[in-house]
């Protein structure tokens, strides 16, 4: 009750939401005090965000380090320091721990290859002197393997009139349509990428072109839009 009292603003969101007010008595047992604060101190947002924490699909203790958890994939230099919150096991306070970053590798066997859609990587940290490795699906191997699911292509290299994808992402929505005469500049398509909308435009070489095809599926409310990795074919253009 106290805690709720040190925190006007806060209760008074929550009431304003007409949603039933969380209490002491509404939290599991299970709860840290840490967690006991978050869930009472920001009600249903709270309560929703330390069950995340529980069934450990929760990623907010990186935001300390956002260049690690909003950096592009596969980009962090290895020698890179930075913090995380651990949860203490006696129930405490989360501490601040530093981390290095030691460098990505590859899995050994026999999916680890260069063109091996099921390739693994390893990542080594050291933290408090001893060396730790994650080993993870490498994130070019999925794109590419999800694009092969669908069927997408690769754009040809040094072909103009085949467009290749250059940041990788989820097709959204193109903003032309079969037919269109390219002008430089104008918005080609948007592609979400890292939780950011990314407006793709027309560079000054394509200045001219008409739209021939446009193979990639957008996001429509009942599918997710077709997930592209670096050099997928996105437009293919014809002269006019």
């Amino acid at each position: 009750d106290q805690l709720l009292k040190n925190m006007p603003e806060e209760l008074e969101a929550a009431l304003a939401q007409k949603a039933k007010l969380i209490g002491p008595g509404d939290l599991p047992a299970t709860l840290s005090p840490a967690q006991r604060h978050t869930a009472l101190g920001f009600q249903a947002k709270g309560l929703e965000f330390t069950k995340a924490q529980a069934k450990g699909t929760d990623l907010s203790p990186l935001l300390i380090a956002p260049e690690v958890l909003h950096s592009r994939p596969k980009s962090l230099r290895a020698g890179t320091k930075f913090q995380i919150l651990m949860d203490k096991l006696d129930g405490s306070l989360p501490k601040k721990e530093e981390i290095k970053f030691l460098g990505f590798g590859l899995a050994p066997g026999a999916a680890s290859g260069p063109d091996s859609l099921g390739r693994e990587l390893v990542l080594s940290f050291l933290h408090e002197g001893q060396k730790v490795e994650v080993q993870l699906p490498d994130p070019d191997a999925a794109a590419s393997a999800a694009a092969g699911a669908k069927g997408l292509r690769k754009a040809t290299p040094g072909n103009k009139m085949e467009v290749p994808t250059v940041v990788p992402g989820e097709m959204l929505s193109y903003a032309v349509k079969v037919g269109d005469k390219l002008t430089k500049g104008q918005i080609l398509c948007v592609l979400e990428s890292m939780k950011m909308e990314m407006k793709i435009p027309v560079p000054d070489e394509l200045d001219g072109l008409v739209v021939k095809a446009l193979p990639c599926q957008g996001r429509t409310k009942e599918a997710q839009g077709d997930i592209l990795a670096p050099g997928d074919l996105m437009v293919e253009l014809q002269e006019k």
